[in-house]
This record gives structure tokens, C-alpha cells and sequence, in this order.
């Protein structure tokens, strides 16, 4: 009782409030231009969700949640929720599934055990290990993660020839090779590191990229899906593009076709995706819903990772009402 106590007063005479009127003063201005929705109508918008449902005003714009009635916010599921959905509808995920879901190493093997195309890995950098001088690569750029890497927190493509030495990250970019060196070894003493080929995305999706445009660009597909009286069914996908600098846009897919809803365009290679994604989820069918990062490459498509907790509010967007209609069909209540 104490620590719901604690929480509620946090919430509501400190971090809403405050929350408020942080996202209120970056966003209401431009809301207000975009949809002529008032800032005083905004305000009274973010003040009833905060401190009548708890729910956090980012979503507020990130949902564009005044498009609907009060009463249909109840339909979409939030992020801070989604930590504790499994818990509460499917509790008995094992520990081994979950480690499975966890270890990027583990799940690379399982998954291409099960005729998954996965990243190959080029090496493997145990936690606390050393390197003395920088390592060479046959394809020069890779990609490098943390093992058990989440919301891309540690990763870094990393590029070494004969006249270029440079480790980018999605704030900044090293070029001189002590402190690339240290900024390795400084990472692997806390974590281990798969060391994986950068993959390219298919040249025809190009045309989704700006101008100004970072040249490792990456253009990935996340896909969430969900296992219900033994078969696999598609929820809901985005195209995700990120630019580099912070810049980063969300195309919504119709999970069916891979048609972009927005363009009317066929995404390519969108049948084996599929394919690749019943083959995942029928290997970890003991979880009903699951989040798949995927790369189209030229010539197929190549799984990144698969993820428990996959952001929530992004893959509403589309939807014009939420997930959790969908989603209460699939979930029976626990005892």
C-alpha cells in the first residue's frame, strides 16, 4: 500500500504535472497549426488523460489522441503498460524463451537452426576483453551490438581501411583511432559484442530517404505478430527509416500485402518476410505476441532480432483506435 502510494502522489503532484507541461510547451504550438486544435483545448486534453487515466502526455501527441472521442483512449495500449502486459495475460513465459529473446547471440542460432535467414556473425567480443589495435574487416563497415542490446542502446557501425578509420554511434562520430580503439574497449567492459556485416537495404527504397540523408542510412521493418490456436497471424508493421542526427520517420504497412498505406506501394521480398516470421514464431510459440526487426536487402530479407516489450505506440499509428480491440481477441484472462 505504501509504494502504491508513493507512486500515485509521484505521479500526480510531481513527474504529470511536470510532464505536462514540458510536452505541452514543445508541441501545442505546432498541433494547433497542423490540425487547428487550440492550446487551451490541448491543455484540458493532457490534463484529463494525466490525471484521469495516468496516461502519459507524450502519447497524447505521439497518438494524435485528439482525434478521438475521450472514451475510445481506452483502445490503445501505452508504453508504459506494455513492460507488464505478458505478466498479467501470459505469466508462465519460461525463463529459457525469455533468455532466448534476451541473448542476440542465441537467438541468431536458434532462429537459423529453424532456416531463419539471420545476421552472420564476423566475431564475437567477449565482455572484458581487450583489443591492443584496431581489427580488420573483408567487408570494412559492420555493425556492432551489445549481446543483450536494447533500443539500440551500445551499437555502432564501425568502418576500417587503409585511409579511413570511423565508429559512428546515433549521437556522435569518432575518427581517430586511439580513441576509436578506447571507445571499443571502454563498451566491451561491460557487455559482450556480436561484430555483424552493415546491411544495405534494397536500392528501390531509396526513395524514402531525404536528400540529406546519413550514407549508412538505415531502412528496417518492424513487424509484430502474434500466436493464436496454432497459427501465426500478422498485427500490424511500420517501415521504419532512420536518417541519422536524430532524424527518424515511421511508414505504416498493411501487415498483409506490405503495401505502405500511405504511398499505395508494394514493398519487395514481402511474402518471404512472411515466411521468415511464421518460421520464428512457430520456434517461440509459447509467447502470443512478438515484435520482428527485419532488413530487405537486394536479394532477401535477413531477421535482425525479435523483441518481447516492441514499441507499442508506433505500431498504433495506423490503426485509428488502437491495439487492444485486436489484441483482446487473441488473450484470455488468467486465473
Amino acid at each position: 500500500m505504501l509504494v502504491v502510494l508513493h507512486q500515485l502522489l509521484w505521479w500526480y503532484l510531481w513527474h504529470g504535472p511536470w510532464a505536462i507541461w514540458r510536452n505541452w510547451r514543445s508541441q501545442s504550438q505546432q498541433t494547433q497549426h497542423a490540425y487547428a486544435v487550440t492550446s487551451i483545448r490541448q491543455l484540458l486534453h493532457l490534463l484529463r488523460l494525466a490525471y484521469g487515466r495516468t496516461v502519459h502526455p507524450a502519447a497524447y501527441y505521439q497518438l494524435v489522441l485528439h482525434r478521438y472521442p475521450h472514451s475510445h483512449t481506452f483502445n490503445f495500449i501505452y508504453s508504459q503498460q506494455l513492460p507488464d502486459w505478458h505478466k498479467v495475460w501470459q505469466p508462465h513465459i519460461t525463463e529459457p524463451v525469455q533468455a532466448l529473446i534476451r541473448n542476440k547471440r542465441l537467438f541468431a542460432e536458434q532462429m537459423s537452426a529453424a532456416g531463419m535467414n539471420t545476421v552472420p556473425t564476423l566475431s564475437y567480443w567477449q565482455q572484458g576483453t581487450r583489443l591492443t589495435k584496431l581489427p580488420s574487416f573483408e567487408d570494412n563497415t559492420v555493425f556492432c551490438k551489445p549481446v543483450a542490446a536494447s533500443r539500440s542502446q551500445g551499437c555502432y557501425t564501425l568502418r576500417i581501411t587503409k585511409q579511413e578509420c570511423c565508429l559512428t554511434t546515433y549521437t556522435e562520430t569518432l575518427t581517430a583511432p586511439a580513441v576509436v580503439l578506447r571507445f571499443i574497449n571502454e563498451n566491451m567492459a561491460s557487455q559482450s559484442y556480436l561484430v555483424q556485416p552493415f546491411l544495405h537495404h534494397h536500392s528501390v527504397l531509396d526513395q524514402f530517404l531525404s536528400e540529406t540523408a546519413s550514407v549508412l542510412a538505415t531502412i528496417t521493418i518492424r513487424l509484430v505478430s502474434a500466436f493464436s490456436a496454432g497459427e501465426v497471424i500478422f498485427m500490424a508493421a511500420n517501415l521504419e527509416v532512420n536518417e541519422g542526427q536524430q532524424r527518424f520517420k515511421l511508414l505504416p504497412i498493411n501487415p498483409d500485402n506490405g503495401l505502405l498505406y500511405e504511398h499505395n506501394w508494394q514493398l519487395p521480398l514481402w511474402s518471404q518476410l512472411l515466411q521468415q516470421v511464421q518460421l520464428g514464431h512457430n520456434v517461440l510459440s509459447s509467447v502470443k505476441t512478438l515484435g520482428w526487426d527485419f532488413v530487405i536487402s537486394q536479394n532477401q530479407v535477413y531477421c535482425l532480432e525479435v523483441n518481447l516489450n516492441w514499441a507499442v505506440q508506433p505500431m498504433q499509428l495506423p490503426e485509428q483506435g488502437g491495439l487492444l480491440e485486436k489484441f483482446s481477441k487473441l488473450y484470455s484472462p488468467v486465473s
